[in-house]
């Protein structure tokens, strides 16, 4: 009777072991550094990459509210008028996609910049459910904060 009870003890140790394993590696499996939602944007990553070729260097990608994206612009003390398309479409997400390397206006796809170049670093930003490309804006260098953070601290 008793090594009955102790083995119904330990298979429901052991059953709760694995229920509770299974139950916590499916909690993360779908996670990465990035977030779960930013994972809609890894697909985009071609048609980002096509709006400045293929010498850009990936660095990062986020999804964002792009009316997130128009204040942060907008807090720079000097900036030409924002690109009308990044405005008319400003109560959508879209995906903000990080590039390194060399980067001018006349060679860049919806191409922006909030302060004159030489530009290293740029944000294309597509909008995830049709895959389209509305602005592409031009940096002194990469956002750094763009590969980590949910929120990209623009920078000169």
């Amino acid at each position: 009777m008793r090594s009955l009870r102790r083995l119904a003890a330990v298979t429901a140790i052991a059953l709760g072991l694995v229920v509770g394993g299974s139950a916590l590696a499916g909690c993360t499996a779908a996670r990465n550094v990035l977030g779960t939602t930013d994972s809609l944007c890894f697909h985009t990553l071609p048609e980002a990459r096509s709006a400045l070729g293929s010498r850009a260097l990936f660095a990062g990608v986020r999804l964002l509210p792009i009316a997130d994206v128009v204040r942060s612009i907008e807090r720079l003390r000097s900036h030409p008028d924002l690109p009308a398309s990044l405005v008319r479409l400003e109560h959508k997400r879209a995906c903000l996609v990080a590039f390194r390397g060399e980067f001018t206006l006349a060679r860049t796809r919806l191409g922006w910049a909030p302060r004159p170049g030489p530009y290293k670093g740029a944000v294309v930003v597509v909008i995830p459910s049709d895959n389209k490309v509305i602005a592409t804006i031009l940096f002194r260098r990469v956002p750094g904060s763009i590969e980590f953070d949910h929120r990209i601290a623009f920078v000169t």
